[in-house]
């Protein structure tokens, strides 16, 4: 059997489904990885006019998309899959050998399809319902980023809750994956007319993009402390979570936040399992294009307390761990030096410079690599730009990030009269 790949990416709306694709022209190329074997690659961005649609994005496409995948998958069960869903992108990167070329059409086909029965997609809406619930309210972390999108994201980019995902209906969501999209198309590679048929898409450039509807900080913002009672929490977290300037350079807050993450490592020991809790002590991703950038602080795990000792509550507990995190950010305002920009550099260009080795024969590797690039180009950033940074240009993107609208939540344990916490 030939080792040699066809291989086609496909980017499309996020919470809704992709239409059948017309032979149309295709759109502007996007540069993409080559490999010794003929590939093609397809990118397209989609971004709602209508606004619920962009608000129930990220828990409804990751439903459909899996569901169509596997749909796609029995269709055409030799093409391996990368599927990645965010709040305003779903990316699928599809790969075969080059003797089953035909099968990436197949793929496409299958995986545009909107899924006929209605119960069907009362299916797909139910399990996005229960998936939203579990993201926002088993994890501290989901619970964190969901009050800080609600705080600091107007209507159009807010979370939606389980209870408006349940009130869609089979009607709703095919009146959604009909609606016109803004589109990319981007081709490299073969260019047999049945792999390039793949990557011709309509392209509309004159609807509203998703950040017409506003940008993160045009919300309502509370700049107290909020904290909120969570049962399945037995220490104290804190979350600080700043909004993106849209016009901030990507590779600069790449680096930046790079320099952030080291320096509160260098500061601070895990309390537990903050990555497991969905609380890094940075959280922030390219890949994700997020809005906003949070930073976490575990408080210190309670302890039974011997007779007659002195004993602090949850809440002095809270206040000692968000002092804790404006420590961090204040020292985050310092200067970035020659030798933390250097490190920083490295860590991200090797992160997002993965390139595709020209003898890569495996498709499932293929198509992993060909989504990275898709959404390097979807986000402006690549490995150039990232090494192109200065000290200069982090210090200010730090600056920026800090300077702009901000959220502070907390979540407490449940009240314990066995156990509480020695004063700080």
């Amino acid at each position: 059997m030939s080792h040699r790949l066809a291989v086609a990416a496909v980017l499309i709306t996020a919470g809704l489904v992709a239409v059948a694709l017309p032979a149309q022209a295709a759109g502007p190329a996007v540069a993409l990885p080559a490999t010794s074997a003929p590939c093609v690659a397809i990118g397209f961005v989609h971004e709602h006019a209508d606004a619920a649609g962009v608000a129930l994005a990220p828990d409804l496409a990751r439903v459909l998309a899996e569901a169509r995948c596997a749909r796609a998958k029995a269709a055409a069960p030799r093409v391996a899959v990368s599927l990645h869903v965010d709040d305003d992108v779903t990316a699928v990167a599809i790969a075969a050998p080059a003797a089953d070329a035909a099968a990436l059409a197949d793929f496409a086909a299958a995986f545009a399809a909107v899924p006929g029965s209605d119960d069907e997609l009362a299916c797909a809406i139910a399990a996005a319902a229960l998936a939203c619930d579990d993201a926002r309210h088993v994890l501290p972390g989901g619970e964190l980023a969901a009050a800080a999108r609600a705080a600091l994201c107007p209507q159009a980019l807010a979370p939606a809750g389980a209870a408006s995902l349940l009130a869609l209906t089979p009607t709703a969501v095919r009146a959604l994956a009909g609606a016109p999209r803004r589109t990319l198309a981007g081709v490299a590679g073969d260019e047999r007319p049945e792999l390039r048929a793949l990557a011709r898409a309509a392209e509309r450039t004159d609807l509203p993009s998703r950040l017409a509807f506003g940008q993160a900080g045009a919300g309502s913002v509370a700049a107290e402390l909020v904290d909120t009672v969570h049962r399945r929490v037995d220490q104290p977290f804190v979350a600080a979570a700043f909004a993106v300037p849209m016009d901030l350079d990507r590779a600069a807050l790449a680096v930046a936040l790079a320099v952030a993450r080291d320096r509160a490592a260098r500061r601070w020991q895990l309390r537990g399992s903050e990555l497991r809790a969905g609380t890094p002590f940075v959280d922030w991703s390219w890949l994700r294009g997020d809005a906003l950038v949070a930073f976490h602080r575990r408080g210190l795990p309670p302890v039974r307390l011997r007779p007659g000792e002195p004993a602090a509550d949850a809440a002095a507990e809270r206040d000692a761990t968000a002092a804790e995190l404006r420590e961090l950010l204040a020292d985050l305002r310092r200067p970035v030096d020659e030798r933390e920009i250097a490190g920083a550099r490295t860590q991200v260009v090797a992160e997002v410079g993965c390139q595709l080795r020209a003898d890569a024969s495996d498709p499932a590797t293929v198509a992993l690599a060909l989504r990275q690039a898709l959404l390097r180009a979807v986000r402006g950033i690549d490995a150039g730009a990232v090494a192109a940074v200065t000290p200069a240009a982090a210090t200010a993107a730090l600056a920026r990030v800090l300077d702009a609208p901000a959220c502070w939540r907390a979540l407490l344990p449940t009240p314990s009269v066995a156990l509480g916490w020695r004063p700080r």
